[in-house]
């Protein structure tokens, strides 16, 4: 595993955004792909601010973006809700796995798009 979650801040756009993508690796499942004005790594609390979807054929779950959590994960996307789905860095199993968009995963990955321009 590698993350530079602590690097998020490099990566804002000229719109002054986090472009985001979540994929689980291993399932039928399409990616979500959004933009977000809030870090959730540097915004230490639940909520995101910001929220445009690019592609996010999943919306169960009360998903808008992904948001610091700490309680059974590090982020996750069920935004201001008591539940941790389209989770990340998963500390806590539920039922064998991780909280996916609306099921159990095994893999998670959560990418960031670089707006480095060309020359």
């Amino acid at each position: 595993n590698y993350a530079i979650l602590d690097e998020l801040e490099t990566f804002r756009g000229v719109d002054g955004k986090l472009e985001l993508k979540l994929k689980w690796p291993g399932t039928e499942l399409s990616p979500q792909h959004w933009k977000q004005t809030s870090n959730p790594y540097v915004r230490r609390k639940r909520g995101v601010i910001g929220y445009t979807p690019i592609s996010c054929p999943h919306t169960s779950q009360q998903w808008g973006g992904v948001q610091f959590d700490e309680r059974k994960c590090l982020l996750s996307g069920s935004i201001n809700w008591n539940w941790y789905w389209y989770a990340v860095g998963t500390y806590k199993w539920y039922e064998n796995g991780i909280p996916g968009p609306n099921k159990v995963v095994k893999k998670v990955e959560l990418y960031v798009r670089s707006q480095v321009s060309a020359h």
